[in-house]
């Protein structure tokens, strides 16, 4: 492990926890879902055109509607559930803390094999942190530049946070 990982003198761990791995969804993905959606049935048109094209012997517009349609089918793919598996893989792989003196997060590397990612942001720089509620008492907390993404909880964990964040600057 690397020495940002390791605590400092004083220092104590008000909160630790993971991304809930098991329920991804979140409001804004109804709408990307729902795009991919509506992508993936203009894709199959351009598809289906392309092969029209091909039997009426027009080779460049089947070539282009070929083009078209895996484009756009790759990206409406993306959109319904790419971005899922993206969420659960990152959401398996990272851990955070809240300690008296700074936020962690620790990314474990995609192939188990080499030193952990961590970066953490100082609470007595004052760090500007917000709130995102999601459903069934989940959300993320943005702080600094650190995300503590899809919790449980998250309203508790922020309150937490914030009292931290009290402590130090009346300090």
């Amino acid at each position: 492990m690397t020495a940002d990982f390791q605590l400092g003198a004083g220092e104590s761990i008000t909160w630790s926890g993971r991304s809930n791995s098991e329920r991804l969804l979140i409001r804004s993905d109804y709408l990307f879902v729902l795009s991919g959606a509506v992508l993936g049935v203009l894709a199959l048109g351009a598809f289906i055109a392309s092969i029209l094209a091909i039997f009426a012997g027009d080779g460049a517009a089947a070539f282009v509607g070929l083009v078209i349609s895996m484009a756009v089918g790759a990206l409406a793919l993306f959109l319904m559930f790419g971005r899922l598996i993206r969420r659960y893989r990152r959401a398996h792989r990272t851990s955070y803390a809240i300690t008296n003196t700074r936020v962690i997060e620790v990314v474990a590397p995609a192939e188990h094999s080499g030193e952990p990612t961590v970066r953490s942001v100082l609470l007595a720089d004052q760090p500007k942190a917000a709130f995102t509620d999601h459903f069934e008492r989940r959300g993320s907390i943005t702080v600094g530049t650190i995300k503590l993404e899809n919790i449980d909880n998250a309203a508790v964990v922020y309150e937490l946070l914030s009292a931290e964040l009290a402590k130090l600057a009346r300090a």
